[in-house]
């Protein structure tokens, strides 16, 4: 006979179907810091640049802090660093600088292209994140399912063969 006793209530957050959705991450401060300090230094490094002639590709800079938070910190963490590089774009290489006014309509269009592509590559960044966070679960668990066959299928006896089945599912329901 099988009795299951359960040891305590456990948490399966490494458990979920396939594709059955993406976590997108969520918003932490370790990660919105980095971000915006990786912003500064592309600013600093593009009023470098920009100092040295007329260079009209700054923007471009700004991908990488974009790229890097959603790829570290996930979706929405990449979303606030897209936002926050566009308002730095703006603010200190679009002229009239040191504002929020966009008087040049050319320049509206980079800042809306800017911000879309930072948010595109933010979601694939972010998407990527967690089909590898998925790939590493399901590699774990397929391990210790071929474990689970290897140990069974080392076994002979009926009664050997009852015993790892209780240890397996007594260890998997977190039970004695």
């Amino acid at each position: 006979a099988l009795h299951v006793v359960p040891a305590q209530q456990r948490t399966t957050s490494g458990l979920r179907a396939p594709f059955s959705g993406f976590q997108t991450g969520s918003l932490a401060l370790p990660g919105l810091l980095l971000s915006g300090l990786m912003v500064a230094a592309v600013t600093l490094l593009g009023t470098f640049i920009a100092s040295l002639g007329n260079i009209t590709n700054v923007a471009l800079l700004y991908l990488l802090p974009v790229l890097l938070a959603a790829s570290c910190f996930g979706l929405w963490t990449g979303i606030i660093t897209a936002l926050t590089s566009l308002l730095a774009y703006n603010f200190f290489f679009i002229p009239p600088l040191h504002t929020l006014t966009i008087a040049d309509p050319q320049n509206i269009i980079t800042a809306v292209v800017l911000l879309a592509v930072a948010l595109a590559v933010s979601h694939m960044a972010g998407r990527l994140r967690d089909t590898a966070q998925f790939s590493r679960a399901s590699a774990a668990r397929s391990q210790t399912l071929a474990g689970f066959a290897r140990r069974l299928t080392g076994q002979s006896a009926t009664g050997r063969i009852a015993a790892v089945l209780c240890e397996e599912s007594a260890s998997l329901l977190g039970t004695r």
